[in-house]
């Protein structure tokens, strides 16, 4: 730790100090130095800024800050984290006066050397104001609004600040042993008497940091089974009211979520990180834009834009009052260049997904009686700042008109839907391994993403799968609950897709799937849609495809079900290896007596999974020894019962067929250019077998290797007694006279 300190200023006893502060938190919590110098430098500054506390500074600019943010609903908990953490100036570790500085003449510089309290130089200078100004800024805080407005459960950010950043009274109490200390903890009034107030003080923010450094790490750096807890947590948080928090405090030992508010929440969590990634690819290539746009949300987006642009943040009126002709024209150019994201407005959650959740708790019997140490409140918590204004001030404003998809947060599922946590995590590594990602990757785009910065390797990032304004039988739009289901199945399921074969183009014909998938050397994935019951299901496989007598491939696949219900069946992981097959009637010319198609586990001769090549026939099963067991189509009856080995048939119809290439931008580019290598291979032979030596070919006429009556007339001559054939000398006939 202390690379990044070290790296950027000179040795000094304050600076020294820092390092250490930084290097004793860096050891506790998985945070970067920058990023722990980021997070300190944003928490005391957002928290100087609501406490009203005199600092003897120069106040007037912060006042003004002040005013404008109470005054602004579009600004909470997220929004501020998402503007300020992105605006902060790098810190400066040592002092300048007004003359030494180097970017104004009027303002100095002091050396921020201690990680615990807010670094003056941001009250002091204007630089967050002007970069908050600036039309990228503009652009995210409209991308906040809108992310918290249309696409988020209302008041979900309180919520989570309530949940896994809220700061504990008791905690304070048995940390500093001074009841006193809790009192200034919430009026923001020091208490001049006591002789250990800076002491106090100190510890306190310290405790303060740790807290929002702990939760922090709980919802993105602690892995799967702890964010999962952070999403379960905040269900449980948005059903209750603030009364109903405190009167049942004792009593949410046995508080359980509802399965829909679970998965409808890490949908919408997807759906606004792909909105907030937006901008850094909004700013490079505009593909953004693609995403088909609505009229009616149009309209609504214009609102939100220049209401965007209109409260200008955290600089007063008087900018806007004395350049009303300058603002009303930066406006037009403005709000033109953001992105229309009214297509990613979330739809309701597939019950398909809810339902597999439900039947996975009710099959494994979990019990419903939850342990203290799960309990989400074990003590009465308060806000994080220093006063609750913060936060009030935005509940307290009238919700404005919002599609019909917005979230409430209030519950509409009964008891009969609700899960226990551990039936949650459990169900999620089973069925759904990325689903934890949607908070992380959340996390990340609100607290640390930066426009100029990748995302961190060492992460795994939830995209939500797009497809480009491709045409799809099945998803009918960008942010099509079915996109998330697939997403949550595997990382290779996610970002950008390319549309290999799709049956409403290409008919249904298997010279066409099969050549779309030969030579491809990416991921791909079959999705298929049978024709009695409507069920969808089909595979995955990372291997490339080739024709072969054998089954090929590797553990990286599966067979999945979508609807009616939701299951992922995945490779056993014993002896037998039957993964993938494809094998057509041309190969062998039907003689080898094997199935020919595109199959997955079972035998040569009946695979599991089969689509037949004369798609006469086509077959799913229910176990094999490749794969684990699972039903892929619809039961026969329509019995409402759970049993997933409940009878169904195993042949099916095909109504909708489609092959995706998955994996994102460079695998798909990669495999698409080894196909293109491929077919010009093929090509190439085809081309060089039609090339035929003249002269061979002649002589094989000629020798009769080749039958044809071009010579036939030869053979009829020999034996006549008036005409002689000089086979020495072609084409030479001697008639006898």
């Amino acid at each position: 730790m202390g690379n990044y300190i070290s790296s950027n200023s000179k040795s000094g006893s304050s600076l020294e100090n820092l390092r250490l502060q930084v290097k004793d938190v860096g050891d506790q919590y998985p945070f970067g130095d920058d990023e722990i110098l980021r997070i300190s430098r944003c928490f005391f500054y957002l928290r100087h800024m609501h406490s009203h506390v005199n600092v003897n500074m120069n106040m007037n600019m912060t006042d003004n800050m002040n005013e404008s943010l109470e005054s602004d609903p579009s600004f909470s908990f997220l929004s501020n984290w998402g503007l300020y953490g992105l605006a902060l100036p790098p810190p400066h570790f040592s002092s300048k006066s007004a003359s030494q500085s180097s970017t104004s003449t009027s303002q100095s510089t002091e050396a921020f050397g201690n990680l615990f309290q807010v670094d003056q130089n941001l009250i002091l200078t204007d630089s967050i104001v002007t970069k908050l100004k600036s039309d990228t800024f503009q652009q995210r805080k409209y991308l906040l609004q809108i992310v918290q407005k249309h696409i988020l459960p209302t008041n979900f950010g309180a919520k989570l600040e309530q949940t896994i950043f809220a700061f504990t009274e008791t905690d304070v109490v048995h940390n500093t042993g001074n009841e006193n200390a809790v009192h200034n903890n919430h009026t923001g009034h020091a208490n001049v008497a006591d002789p250990n107030r800076h002491q106090n003080e100190h510890q306190l923010n310290k405790q303060r940091l740790e807290k929002f450094l702990q939760g922090l790490a709980e919802a993105s750096r602690r892995g799967s089974r702890t964010a999962l807890a952070v999403i379960y947590k905040c269900c449980i948080a948005m059903n209750m009211s603030n009364s109903d928090h405190d009167h049942n405090n004792n009593n949410n030992n046995n508080a359980m979520a509802s399965a829909k508010d679970l998965l409808d929440l890490s949908y919408r969590l997807a759906l606004a990180s792909l909105i907030l990634s937006q901008q850094h690819s909004h700013a490079n290539n505009g593909t953004v834009n693609n995403h088909n746009r609505e009229s009616s949300q149009h309209s609504n987006d214009q609102i939100e834009k220049n209401t965007a642009h209109d409260s200008s943040s955290l600089n007063g009126n008087s900018d806007h009052d004395n350049n009303a002709d300058d603002q009303n024209t930066t406006t037009t150019s403005t709000t033109d260049c953001y992105p229309d994201v009214s297509s990613l407005y979330p739809q309701p959650i597939d019950t398909s997904l809810v339902q597999s959740l439900v039947d996975y708790h009710s099959n494994n019997q979990y019990n419903n009686n939850r342990t203290s140490s799960s309990n989400p409140y074990s003590t009465t918590s308060s806000s994080y700042y220093s006063t609750n204004t913060f936060n009030q001030t935005h509940q307290s404003q009238p919700n404005q008109e919002t599609p019909n998809v917005t979230a409430n947060n209030k519950s509409n599922s009964n008891n009969e839907d609700v899960v226990s946590l551990e039936a949650f995590i459990n169900w999620t590594e089973l069925h759904a391994p990325c689903l934890s990602s949607t908070i992380e990757t959340f996390i990340h785009y609100i607290f640390f993403a930066d426009p100029d910065k990748p995302y961190p390797p060492q992460l795994t990032e939830f995209k939500f799968p797009t497809l480009q304004l491709q045409h799809s039988a099945f998803f009918k739009c960008p942010s099509s609950s079915l996109l998330f289901k697939f997403a949550l199945m595997s990382p290779s399921l996610s970002g950008n897709w390319r549309r290999l074969y799709t049956s409403d183009c290409d008919g249904l014909s298997f010279n066409r799937l099969q050549n779309s998938l030969l030579g491809y050397s990416g991921p791909t994935l079959i999705i298929i849609q049978e024709a009695r019951a409507g069920g969808i299901f089909g595979s995955f496989t990372s291997t490339a495809w080739k024709e072969a007598k054998d089954f090929y491939g590797n553990s990286d696949c599966f067979l999945y079900q979508l609807y009616p219900t939701f299951r992922v069946i995945r490779p056993k992981g014993g002896a037998t290896k039957n993964f993938m097959y494809c094998n057509s009637e041309s190969r062998s010319r039907g003689y080898d007596g094997q199935a020919h198609g595109i199959g997955f586990g079972g035998t040569t001769e009946k695979p599991r999974f089969f689509i037949c090549e004369s798609f006469d026939g086509c077959m799913a099963s229910a176990s094999d020894l490749t794969f684990e067991a699972g039903v892929l189509l619809p039961p026969l009856s329509t019995s409402t019962s759970t049993d997933q080995y409940q009878q169904t048939s195993k042949y099916f119809d095909i109504e909708s067929l489609e092959v995706w290439g998955v994996g994102g931008d460079e695998l798909v580019a990669a495999a698409l250019g080894a196909r293109h290598e491929q077919r010009e291979l093929v090509a190439a032979n085809i081309r060089k077998a039609r090339k035929v030596d003249k002269a061979a070919f002649l002589d094989d006429f000629q020798s009769g290797l080749i039958e044809s009556k071009a010579f036939k007339h030869r053979g009829e001559m020999r034996g006549r007694d008036d005409c002689h054939i000089d086979d020495r000398k072609k084409n030479t006939y001697v008639y006898e006279k």
